[in-house]
């Protein structure tokens, strides 16, 4: 009997008849082995023709070489992988029809290809994978075809489809002139995930090919992830980075869908926006859009602590990073991202605006927000933002009367600003605006450091100092709306003469609420902590500190940087001996 003679599911039903059903059902391989995208009998198997093997519509019998790459038996988790020959890249040229995965529970792995490397490097570092696998669409050619211009490189119309290992190169007008909406999901389309790809940048680091959308997801089942869901595993080689389109990321219609550890805008080094040529071809800029995106997670969940891994970094975006133009979009956390701020901390990757939603309730937490240019925050809608590090933005708030905040005044009038008062240099106290009251939680109020220079222009929260919660630990005040805050137990960096800031954020028992603008500005000196060291009887030395949280360390000589941690608190009295020479204090 030849092999070549049998469908290949012929070949895989018989060796499950063969074997019996004692066999533990195992995932299907289709190992793509040529740059060809045709569906032709011959010594090869194309990405087109492993996709038609694995959904069960290749409409022909394969060849005996053919058959020779599919192994296995078919189940909920079948594999695309690739052997092709030869140096990488290796560029497909997508066919006129674009691809589409129809194949529930497929994962095609473009790490799989011999050369090609995982990112190992966390999300505040460089992007080091090795791509060798690329899917190439600078041809023109998409979904649409022939029958509308516009459409997709890749439509996935099946549950549970994963793509990693993949460069995805675009290009804004389709071959019939229409836009061009990259990979993502349609009809179908539910779970999955799309991770460790470059869309829109060449495997050479340089060379920049976008398209009108990077990654989209129209009218599915959502709970797509784009990157990482930070669950440590396999973190770092889930990082993407999506550059040079007028918008990476589009979602319409799709819920809970979580986007995590990208660069976005910003090229592997983490520190650079891409090129001028390739810049001039963006006419919007955009991170991500959309609407009714119910649930949405851009970096790190609410609940819980941050986690590093899932922080995107954004710049680069001529609009706005975030923006929702329909819907509801409730339950949205923004969380945990570096926008405007390479990677350096240092280094400017401006954006325009940070967010501006049509309509939404959002939580924007733990933000490195740098260098915009536009007003940072719309506050439509129920926004609350929290513990974020603002710096080098033009403006801060805009639409603040048609904040939450504003419409439980019951007017159009700005919600009074908070006028904190410093009894002392640790004692704060603040009356917060009457709209905070019944039908609330307890507000939890926010305390901030800006420099003096920033607070005579745009008064931003430049460092986060602490948290109190309206009566909880730490209010002298056992009154609903007013404050007495101890501040000699925050640990108070080293950040020299500025001012003190405050927030308040209140949330009903539905979980929306709203965040006031920052409040009038408090002469706050925070200073270098002082290390004060005194002769003690019987060969022993005293030291005396200040700032409970740093950490004093000792060392018998400054030669070679040995310090060793003194796990004690100040007041502390030690034996003078060789050993112990120097003394300092250092943040953990």
């Amino acid at each position: 009997m030849k092999i070549a003679s049998i469908p290949v599911f012929g070949l895989l039903r018989a060796a499950v008849a063969l074997w019996g059903a004692a066999l533990p059902a195992a995932a299907a391989t289709a190992v793509v082995n040529t740059l060809e995208m045709s569906n032709d009998a011959d010594a090869f198997l194309s990405l087109p023709e492993g996709l038609a093997v694995l959904e069960g519509t290749l409409d022909r019998a394969l060849t005996a070489e053919e058959a020779a790459q599919i192994t296995g038996d078919l189940g909920p988790e079948d594999r695309v992988h690739f052997n092709i020959q030869g140096a990488g890249p290796h560029l497909l040229m997508i066919p006129e029809g674009g691809l589409r995965v129809r194949r529930a529970g497929l994962t095609i792995d473009g790490y799989t290809q011999p050369g090609a490397m995982l990112c190992t490097n966390p999300a505040d570092q460089p992007n080091n994978a090795v791509i060798q696998i690329v899917l190439d669409a600078r041809n023109g050619n998409h979904t649409g075809q022939p029958d509308e211009p516009e459409g997709r490189i890749l439509v996935i119309n099946a549950p549970d489809v994963t793509l990693r290992g993949l460069a995805i190169l675009s290009t804004f007008a389709t071959a019939e002139g229409g836009d061009n909406y990259g990979v993502g999901w349609g009809e179908g389309g539910a779970g999955g995930r799309i991770s460790g790809c470059w869309i829109g940048l060449h495997p050479d680091g340089v060379t920049v090919a976008g398209g009108e959308v990077g990654v989209s997801a129209f009218e599915t089942g959502g709970t797509h992830l784009i990157g990482t869901d930070a669950d440590g595993l396999d973190d770092d080689a889930e990082r993407n980075v999506i550059v040079g389109h007028n918008v990476q990321i589009m979602f319409e219609d799709a819920r809970e869908c979580r986007v995590g550890g990208n660069f976005l805008g910003v090229m592997p080094d983490g520190r650079s926006l891409i090129p001028e040529a390739a810049e001039a071809l963006v006419t919007e800029g955009d991170a991500i859009e959309g609407g009714s995106l119910d649930g949405l997670v851009i970096g790190s969940p609410a609940a819980g602590p941050v986690l590093p891994a899932a922080s995107n970094v954004i710049g680069g975006m001529k609009d706005e990073v975030i923006q929702f133009y329909y819907g509801a979009n409730t339950g949205v956390v923004i969380r945990g991202n570096r926008a405007g701020l390479a990677i350096d901390d240092q280094t400017p990757l401006p954006n325009g605006r940070f967010y501006n939603p049509s309509a939404a309730e959002a939580l924007i937490a733990d933000n490195i927000l740098a260098n915009h240019v536009q007003p940072l925050i719309t506050l439509r809608g129920k926004v609350m933002h929290q513990r974020n590090r603002m710096s080098e933005n033009a403006a801060l708030f805009d639409r603040v009367d048609e904040s939450f905040m504003a419409l439980q005044s019951g007017d159009a009038d700005p919600v009074p600003r908070i006028d904190p008062l410093l009894t002392s240099k640790t004692r704060l106290v603040a009356t917060l605006p009457e709209v905070i009251g019944e039908g609330f939680s307890p507000a939890v109020v926010d305390l901030y450091w800006c420099d003096t220079t920033t607070a005579a222009t745009v008064p931003q929260g430049r460092y986060h100092l602490a948290a109190f919660t309206d009566s909880g630990a730490g209010d002298a005040d056992p009154v609903a709306g007013r404050v007495d805050l101890d501040l000699s137990g925050i640990d108070l960096p080293p950040l020299g003469p500025g001012v003190l800031l405050m927030t308040a954020t209140v949330q009903t028992t539905e979980g929306h609420g709203g965040t006031t603008p920052f409040s009038e500005p408090a002469p706050f000196d925070l200073r270098l902590p002082t290390l004060d060291i005194f002769p003690a009887a019987g060969n022993q030395v005293h030291l005396e500190w200040t700032a409970p949280k740093w950490v004093l360390e000792q060392t018998a000589t400054l030669s070679d940087g040995s310090w060793q941690k003194v796990n004690a608190p100040s007041p502390l009295t030690v034996p003078t001996s060789p050993g112990i020479g120097f003394f300092r204090l250092r943040l953990p």
